[in-house]
């Protein structure tokens, strides 16, 4: 790289600076001063990616607009540098060298850089930034999950799922708020923690959805309620929307698909907040209270999730989109529906169970994983697993599915596994609180006699052991069956 050039380049922009203009403007004045003829007649500016190269660039404006973000500089290396999406990704890699792979890509999906950049484009893009391959491989898979197969949600038609109370439901009188994916025609009951009784200790909550599209999320004591109705809406067009529920003390506030906050009116014959607590069950796509005439939720829910705090239009905004990881704070019930499990992936770990008409549904919403270990973007998915005793005398025998999510969530057929540690393309999980340990190693393909004796696997795989209370260690392989979205 020439750094005669990237000092040049820094010594005119520091003169422009002094004159009080910002970076984006800066850059403009640069390219004026460079073709002032054009620039006289009026004439398209041709971009100083013809001369200059975009870490140049890149690294001349973080050295002297300290403050400038990363949106702002792949923004000016787009439309002010007129550069192509590697352009912008290897100015962005070089301006902030902390940034992921995925980091990057999101940026150039940005609506302000290249919204509509496919897959094809924007693997060389980030390539093209230095990123190793299989974080670049991580990234797509996370950026375009429409484009992998995997099962997203759940769809309920005359069913619904449930689990028992647990203490972390016990909101009493704070904060909590409620989201939840969904795609219906006739609405329905979200999520409910209600029963049909009043009285002392039969409190509760309810998000219901009505066939015109109003929202209405409800509080009660068990003596009295507290509502927030809004006005009707394209809720129930069929398409994905998303909806955020939140009380924060007396108010209530609905949000739908990240916009502002929904118009409508509270009503109620009790003064908020109430303490919504009781010791019944909680329910998606359904609800206890017998009262409530769009009890049952007809179509498809994802990401379901009840917070033990009052989240913010902009937090709400910050995640609607983004699966969670594994110890997000605050939440006291995560079912995202990924490979139509119906485990709880916050700390609460309280999974549902199904009743009536639930089926999994490659349909999913718009969501994406967060920032995630790397080897998620290659190795997610559903697996099927052996396990063998006895070293090269055993037989492998078959151990079910094992699920690894994008964000490391591990379920080991129908449990939900604690303390796992991913470490570059090993897992682990120890014995506490899970039926066994376990060590496996992430390959994109083997032929390790050993673990496949009946040939090479040319998709991903998993080997390693695993040990269950005081017996002897078992070996313990998989095969990738599904890829994760």
């Amino acid at each position: 790289m020439d750094t005669t050039a990237q000092a040049y380049l820094t010594e005119q922009l520091t003169q422009y600076k002094r004159q009080g203009q910002g970076a984006e403007q800066a850059v403009q004045t640069l390219r004026k001063e460079n073709f002032p003829a054009v620039f006289t007649l009026g004439m398209p500016l041709p971009g100083l990616a013809a001369l200059v190269d975009a870490r140049i660039l890149a690294g001349a404006l973080v050295a002297v607009f300290a403050d400038i973000t990363p949106l702002e500089l792949a923004r000016i290396l787009k439309n002010d540098f007129g550069g192509t999406p590697a352009d912008v990704a290897m100015g962005l890699a070089f301006g902030f060298p902390a940034l992921s792979a995925l980091a990057v890509g999101t940026l150039l999906l940005d609506s302000q850089v290249y919204p509509a950049l496919s897959s094809d484009a924007m693997r060389p893009a980030l390539l093209a930034g230095g990123f190793a391959a299989a974080d670049v491989a991580g990234a797509i898979a996370a950026l375009y999950p429409a484009q992998v197969a995997a099962v997203g949600s759940l769809q309920l038609e005359n069913g619904y799922l449930y689990c028992n109370d647990n203490p972390a439901y016990h909101m009493g009188v704070g904060d909590f708020s409620v989201q939840a994916w969904f795609r219906t025609r006739s609405g329905g009951s979200v999520l409910g923690k209600k029963p049909t009784a009043g009285g002392a200790g039969n409190g509760g909550f309810l998000l219901v959805v009505r066939p015109d599209g109003s929202i209405k999320f409800a509080t009660d004591n068990g003596y009295g309620f507290f509502e927030f109705d809004s006005v009707a809406s394209n809720a129930c067009d069929n398409g994905w929307h998303h909806v955020a529920a939140v009380r924060q003390g007396a108010s209530i506030t609905l949000y739908l698909d990240c916009g502002a906050a929904m118009a409508g009116s509270t009503r109620g014959n009790a003064a908020a907040p109430l303490n919504v607590d009781n010791g019944y069950r909680l329910t998606i796509g359904s609800v206890d209270q017998d009262q409530e005439p769009f009890r049952a939720f007809h179509g498809a829910l994802a990401e379901v999730r009840l917070w033990g705090a009052a989240l913010s239009q902009a937090q709400n905004a910050a995640n609607y989109q983004l699966r969670l990881a594994p110890g997000t704070a605050a939440l006291a019930g995560y079912w995202s529906a990924e490979f139509g499990l119906s485990n709880d992936f916050s700390a609460t770990r309280n999974s549902m169970h199904t009743s009536g008409g639930v089926v999994a549904s490659n349909d999913a919403p718009p969501v994406r994983a967060g920032q995630a270990p790397a080897m998620l973007g290659q190795f997610s998915g559903i697996y099927d697993t052996a396990t063998k005793w006895g070293g090269d005398s055993g037989s492998w025998e078959a151990a079910g599915a094992l699920y690894l999510t994008r964000m490391g969530f591990v379920v080991q057929g129908t449990q939900l596994m604690t303390g796992v540690v991913i470490d570059g393309v090993t897992i682990n999980w120890p014995t506490d609180g899970n039926p066994c340990t376990a060590s496996l190693n992430f390959l994109a393909s083997s032929s390790t006699a050993y673990y496949w004796p009946d040939g090479p696997q040319n998709q991903p795989v998993f080997q390693g052991s695993s040990r269950s209370g005081s017996s002897g260690p078992l070996d313990y392989r998989g095969a990738l069956r599904k890829p994760v979205g």
